[in-house]
């Protein structure tokens, strides 16, 4: 694993709300608890765009620390429901730093207790830490897990997407999900 550089910054909003559902998603709002991202794909497009990184895209990942306390404020004054998509085209929810911040373990208990639906995209197997939140988000709300990928060999997947969970850890958590009653997707 690289060394990555993670910088703390409190967030003022956690949800991107959308005036259309995204037709791509299927979601009404969006979030995401980092910037940048440590799987550092080759393909991806935010090394190029840097998308405000200051540094190195696949090191230097920004921390939005506060984003739970954030987010049950925001929930707490939504009016309107829809689906919340955690992910973005270029940062990962459960990208590894996730493995020690739980950002998103506290994100999930908030959706579940306000039985509100959500979709999580990732190329983590990480998720599965969460399973039982998104097991009741998906009885309460409904829940979509969908992962990213590009081979099954994983040979050619160590190439591009370096840091990323294995195929087969990936396969696996899409089976778990399923077996949960989630509905999952590639």
């Amino acid at each position: 694993m690289v060394d990555l550089r993670l910088h703390r910054r409190e967030v003022k909003t956690a949800l991107r709300r959308r005036d259309l559902v995204d037709s791509y998603f299927v979601g009404k709002f969006g979030m995401s608890p980092y910037q940048a991202c440590a799987h550092g794909c080759t393909y991806c497009d935010g090394r190029a765009e840097r998308y405000f990184i200051e540094g190195e895209f696949d090191r230097d990942i920004v921390v939005r620390s506060n984003i739970a306390t954030v987010l049950e404020r925001e929930l707490g004054g939504q009016r309107e429901r829809g689906i919340v998509f955690i992910g973005s085209g270029v940062s990962d929810a459960y990208q590894p730093p996730e493995a020690e911040e739980n950002l998103m373990r506290s994100c999930a208990r908030l959706l579940a207790d306000r039985s509100l639906p959500a979709t999580v995209l990732t190329k983590s197997h990480l998720a599965l830490r969460d399973l039982d939140l998104w097991s009741e988000v998906n009885r309460k709300a409904g829940f979509v897990f969908m992962v990213s990928l590009m081979t099954l060999d994983d040979d050619v997947r160590r190439v591009f997407e370096p840091h990323a969970s294995t195929v087969d850890e990936r396969l696996d958590a899409l089976a778990a999900f399923k077996a949960q009653g989630c509905v999952t997707g590639v």
